[in-house]
């Protein structure tokens, strides 16, 4: 498989369906429940029909798994990871951040990933052993080695017990880091870490669309990516803790 022709077709795919999303961006009146406190919008099943659409005529023999159609189990060893929309509910208030997110897996591991902010038109790429880029510019992540100087995000999961989990959590990580930030999109937390901007993220009980396309990018961009647990982050992993990999045990230590 070339990368980059892949490369190329996913960032046009990713600048349709941003096109798409900001058309109705600050306009949208209606949403349905998937679940309490868990929306999804007639744009997120819209740009993620493009998508697929998209993959299931150019790659035909590939499995997909999308956050709204779910898993597409064609045998293969390659499989696509779609969000449509992360950040739904940041999307549906009219404010950012919120993404569109891919990654192509070869044998339940990213080789390729793609994230786009359709209101800074922002695209970030990354290929396995290839090194992460925003708009073509290689990012790094920083090296702050001191937890006090640390900006720690998280996220709130819409499942009571994952909540809960991050809950207990907080008051032990901001004893020892600068600050605490819960932006709504997992994809835009991990770019952040990926550009050098913020420090870490963590996560528990999520889905691999939420954070397979920002794994590799971090990656790729020099930092660290586990589950909570410190364990590697597959195709199967609920958890994630994301950070510039100068203190990710200590982190893995702070969160249990």
């Amino acid at each position: 498989m070339i990368l980059d022709s892949v490369e190329q077709l996913v960032i046009e795919l990713l600048e349709e369906v941003g096109e798409l999303v900001m058309g109705d961006f600050g306009r949208l009146s209606e949403y349905s429940l998937k679940s309490k406190n868990d929306i999804v919008t007639k744009l997120d099943k819209d740009a993620e029909k493009i998508i697929i659409d998209s993959l299931n005529r150019n790659f035909p023999e590939h499995s997909i798994f999308s956050e709204e159609d779910g898993l597409t189990d064609r045998k293969s060893k390659y499989t696509w990871i779609v969000d449509p929309i992360d950040g739904t509910i940041n999307y549906y208030s009219g404010i950012s951040p919120f993404r569109i997110a891919m990654a192509l897996l070869e044998d339940n591991k990213p080789i390729f990933s793609a994230i786009y902010n359709p209101v800074k038109k922002d695209i970030y790429t990354a290929k396995k052993g290839g090194g992460a880029f925003k708009n073509g510019r290689k990012m790094q992540v920083n090296d702050n080695g001191d937890l006090n100087n640390y900006v720690v995000m998280t996220h709130l999961s819409s499942k009571k017990n994952a909540r809960n989990k991050v809950i207990s959590s907080l008051n032990q990580v901001f004893s020892k880091v600068l600050q605490i930030r819960i932006l709504g999109s997992g994809s835009a937390s991990l770019g952040y870490i990926a550009d050098g901007k913020y420090d870490a993220f963590y996560n528990v009980k999520t889905h691999p669309w939420d954070i397979l396309p920002g794994s590799l990018i971090v990656q790729e961009s020099g930092g660290q990516v586990t589950d909570v647990l410190g364990k590697e982050i597959t195709i199967d992993s609920t958890s994630i803790l994301a950070s510039n990999g100068k203190l990710h045990k200590q982190l893995v230590s702070l969160i249990k």
